[in-house]
């Protein structure tokens, strides 16, 4: 059913182009994203690590499967012109900072389920910018890097290089919740945070439900998903087992 499947955006991938291996594709990648989200293409995303250049160095390939967790197409492809393939274990040094990160996409996997099924009911994007999650504040137009994973996830991920510490703008309205310290904020003020190369900064949305696989997976056609831990108002925790 070609028609179909161009009509709707969940049933296909497709990616950004063919990408740099450098800091400026890193981020820049996430606005075209972010476009693409709000034309309709749901299920997407970008070649992780940069796809044509030298090998990226091991910051950036840190810093990019931190942000590539989140992208609805989580795929690391290169053609490398040093004679080398783009691979995590590339990495020695920081193959626990990319263990992590991926084991965190596969833990929200419930989560992702239900963006995608909103995504095929509504078109409303997985990946969304800041501007169509909060369009009545102003401060929120010209946010490029920032986005919000449905309505209950903010992620502010580091893409400079040698960072120390991460701005982050929290949009007026809503109180969020820091994701790791349960720390609450009122929305409409821009906080700076000290950040690590296994740092990603997120914040939980007052109000929203984030469920989350309590087990950890490590392979989506042998494992499911055995209970959901619901992160509410970040401060609530409470598990839904599944009546299978």
């Amino acid at each position: 059913m070609p028609f179909r499947s161009q009509r709707n955006s969940t049933l296909f991938q497709t990616w950004a182009g063919d990408n740099l291996t450098c800091w400026d594709a890193l981020k820049y990648n996430i606005s075209t994203i972010l476009g693409m989200s709000l034309s309709g293409v749901a299920n997407q995303g970008c070649d992780i690590g940069g796809f044509y250049g030298p090998s990226p160095e091991a910051e950036l390939m840190v810093r990019w499967i931190q942000n590539g967790i989140f992208q609805p197409r989580f795929s690391i492809h290169s053609v490398n012109i040093d004679n080398t393939v783009t691979e995590p274990w590339m990495y020695g040094t920081c193959t626990e900072y990319i263990r992590n990160a991926m084991k965190f996409r596969y833990r929200l996997i419930p989560y992702y389920y239900s963006l995608m099924e909103r995504a095929h009911e509504t078109g409303l994007p997985i990946m969304e910018p800041m501007c169509s999650v909060f369009q009545n504040d102003p401060n929120c137009y010209e946010e490029g890097v920032d986005f919000m994973i449905g309505d209950s996830l903010l992620v502010a991920n580091v893409v400079e290089k040698g960072a120390k510490t991460r701005t982050v703008y929290l949009p007026e309205g809503d109180v969020f919740y820091d994701f790791y310290t349960r720390e609450a904020y009122e929305g409409g003020q821009t906080i700076e945070i000290p950040v690590t190369l296994e740092s990603i900064p997120l914040f939980v949305r007052s109000g929203c439900i984030l469920p989350m696989a309590s087990n950890q997976m490590n392979n989506l056609t042998t494992e499911e998903t055995m209970a959901c831990d619901a992160v509410s108002r970040a401060k609530l925790r409470k598990k839904f087992h599944n009546s299978a």
